[in-house]
């Protein structure tokens, strides 16, 4: 997907430290989130597992002003983290990164083991309710709340547990 002003792109996960793209990664989660709520420190290994997928959004080709980070366990996505530096956020760049992921026919093409593609039928997400611009960016994508977490990321933060009902259940 490719705008005025940035394009996103999903690279290959042995491209990004050659690419210096973790290193952005890093410094962007350190700048945005609490310390007990990045994955600065884990950045790597979640990237080694196999069915975590990342995008990323880039200005100037090079320059990264924000990642979404997903996986995908048979018909079911999760959305792990999804990060715009701050400078860029509220200029559409979160919701891009959503639509892309969701255009990657929802959290990436997994086969069955009858080598079919499989339909991914919901995404999950979870998120601090006090960020009220990420609630109503979810929200605006169709994420609907299903539960409340207490104490989810700390003591007095919860978590606003939420899905993304993208196909049908029960069907062939």
């Amino acid at each position: 997907m490719e705008q005025d002003w940035y394009k996103i792109i999903t690279p290959d996960k042995k491209d990004l430290s050659a690419k210096g793209y973790l290193q952005q990664l890093i410094k962007i989660e350190k700048r945005v989130f609490p310390k007990h709520e990045s994955m600065a420190s884990v950045f790597e290994s979640e990237l080694q597992k196999r069915n975590t997928c990342v995008a990323l959004a880039l200005v100037n080709s090079t320059d990264v002003i924000g990642y979404i980070l997903w996986t995908r366990e048979r018909s079911e996505g999760k959305i792990i983290k999804l990060c715009v530096a701050p400078e860029y956020q509220k200029r559409g760049v979160g919701g891009d990164l959503l639509d892309t992921v969701r255009a990657l026919g929802c959290l990436g093409a997994l086969r069955s083991q009858q080598g079919v593609p499989s339909a991914c039928e919901r995404v999950m997400l979870q998120v601090d309710p006090k960020r009220e611009v990420a609630v109503k960016l979810y929200a605006s994508r169709g994420f609907s709340q299903l539960r409340l977490v207490a104490d989810y990321y700390c003591k007095g933060r919860d978590a606003m547990v939420a899905e993304l009902i993208v196909g049908k259940r029960g069907g062939p």
